[in-house]
């Protein structure tokens, strides 16, 4: 998945839950340039709902969307990005999968402002 690509998810799905509701809303799964990528949410806010982390997951082009979590096998590695508002706070954690190296996936998470954990 491009730099592009991974920012733009995070960008909509923020501003699609910063209005969203319960701990665990599902995560989305989207194949980019051969390599894997999973998104697991989370937030605190009560406003966002777990049908609009759906509607904004399934507007990314092959994406499919979870109500459980990602995948734990043939992970590389995992981001976990928090980010908050004065209203919400949300964690969004990255599951890179192989062919992704770990090289890659960490200058990822660092774009991300996250906290790398290794596979």
């Amino acid at each position: 998945m491009t730099k592009r690509a991974l920012a733009f998810v995070t960008s909509a799905v923020f501003a699609a839950l910063a209005g969203c509701g319960g701990p665990s809303h599902g995560s989305c799964t989207a194949q980019q340039m051969g390599s894997q990528l999973c998104i697991e949410f989370s937030t605190n806010s009560t406003a966002v709902t777990v049908d609009q982390v759906r509607q904004q997951c399934l507007m990314q082009t092959g994406a499919t969307y979870s109500a459980g979590g990602c995948a734990g096998a043939n992970v590389v590695g995992r981001c976990v990005q928090s980010l908050s508002n004065t209203t919400m706070s949300l964690t969004q954690t990255y599951f890179f999968y192989q062919p992704f190296s770990t090289e890659i996936a960490m200058q990822f998470c660092t774009r991300l402002n996250g906290t790398w954990q290794g596979g």
